[in-house]
This record gives structure tokens, C-alpha cells and sequence, in this order.
């Protein structure tokens, strides 16, 4: 399976490269909108959010954690370890941050928090299909973190990264609660 799922996350990639910078940041500001206006958010009090790499045109979340903590949640991101394992902190505004092994900022130091206490994970993803399964860059790390929370979780793309069939999975592959787009929450 991992060949068609490779091909899947080629294709999906060339996409999302492709879309043009005025349209790649008014896409982003506009999934950002959404979330902030999202009953789900509203009254989450702790949110897990990927730290976007804009160079990969992941939907951009650096302007996020600002606004999330200026709402008064408790805000925490991942921090990447070795074996393709997630280390999972606390931040605040005076965090520093420095860019991680795998070009992802990540915060110096802070406190850290236990999955079972998040009440929201904003998850980053290449594609999303109609079963709201998702295909990552292929190394798991979040397919490893999901399963150790009860978390709602929302995968954030873009309207041309999602996909109206569905996805080949596999066991160990863990489907979203709901997809975050510019147009819609699905």
C-alpha cells in the first residue's frame, strides 16, 4: 500500500507547491478565521498545534499561537524526538523558539504536557480525503501521538488538497475528527 500512498502524497504535494503565494497566504488567513469563529475552539482550554513549515506550504499557523493565547487557552506544540516520536510542550509569549532537526520551529525549553489533557489537536497534513483520513509525510509521528489522547482532532488543508475519494489505509493510520479548509469544516 505504501507505493499508491506515496504516489497519493507526490501528487498532493505538487498541488499544494503550486499554488501561488497571494493565494497560499489568503487561503491560510482564511482557515485561520474559521478556527478562531469554531464553537469547537471557542471552548477548547487546551490546544495542541503543529508550528508550520511556510517553505512546505502547510497551512500557515505561525500567526496562531499568538491568537490562541491572547483567547486565554493553553497552547501547546510538538517538539520532534528521535524514533519519529512527539515530545509535546507548553507555550507562552516569551517562549523561544529554534528551528528543530527537521526544519520545524520548535520552543527552547517548557513545561511538558501529558496528550490526555488536550482538548483540541490541530494536525498538519499533505491531503484529507472524504473519510477524513489523512496523508502526512510518511514518517507516522502524529498517527503515533493520536492514539494517545481523546482529543478532537482537526486536520488543517487546503480545498485543493482534499480529495473526494478515499485514501488506501492501513491499521495503524488515524482518521480525523474533522478537516479545516479556507471554505469549509467538514
Amino acid at each position: 500500500m505504501q507505493p499508491e500512498k506515496q504516489k497519493l502524497r507526490s501528487h498532493f504535494l505538487e498541488i499544494r507547491n503550486g499554488i501561488p503565494e497571494d493565494q497560499y497566504l489568503k487561503n491560510s488567513a482564511a482557515i485561520r478565521k474559521r478556527l478562531l469563529t469554531w464553537d469547537q475552539l471557542c471552548t477548547a482550554r487546551t490546544i495542541h498545534t503543529y508550528l508550520s513549515i511556510p517553505e512546505h506550504r502547510e497551512v500557515d499557523t505561525r500567526m496562531l499561537v499568538p491568537e490562541l493565547l491572547d483567547m486565554g487557552k493553553r497552547v501547546v506544540v510538538p517538539v520532534i524526538q528521535p524514533q519519529y516520536e512527539l515530545r509535546h510542550v507548553y507555550v507562552t509569549k516569551h517562549t523561544q523558539f529554534e528551528t528543530g532537526r527537521w526544519g520545524v520551529a520548535e520552543p527552547v525549553d517548557g513545561e511538558e504536557a501529558d496528550p490526555g489533557v488536550l482538548d483540541l489537536i490541530l494536525v498538519p497534513m499533505v491531503a484529507g480525503d472524504r473519510e477524513k483520513h489523512r496523508i502526512g509525510y510518511g514518517k507516522g509521528f502524529y498517527d503515533r501521538f493520536l492514539r494517545q489522547t481523546r482529543a478532537v482532532t482537526a486536520g488543517l488543508l487546503f480545498e485543493q488538497t482534499r480529495y473526494s475519494g478515499c485514501f488506501p489505509s492501513e491499521p495503524h493510520d488515524h482518521p480525523l475528527d474533522v478537516l479545516v479548509t479556507e471554505d469549509a469544516i467538514y
